[in-house]
């Protein structure tokens, strides 16, 4: 039995895909999207920016970082 594993990293976020063994992609097991640190208002700025976000998105973009689960590695 081998189980496929993925790592996606996007923003700081990681989610991990598992494809279930002999059951096909119709099995498949989602964990995340999680942080394995806490970003500071600077950083998110700085993505922010990097990615074409209007500052006047900063307070929204905190409160979405602030809302996904941190799992220290």
């Amino acid at each position: 039995m081998i189980c496929a594993i993925v790592r996606f990293i996007l923003f700081f976020k990681k989610v991990y895909f598992f494809l279930l063994p002999n059951k096909g992609v119709e099995n498949l097991m989602l964990i995340g999207p999680y942080l394995t640190m806490v970003p500071s208002a600077e950083q998110i700025m700085e993505w922010s920016e990097k990615n074409g976000i209007a500052p006047k998105w900063q307070k929204q973009m905190e409160a979405y970082y602030d809302s996904i689960p941190l799992m220290p590695e």
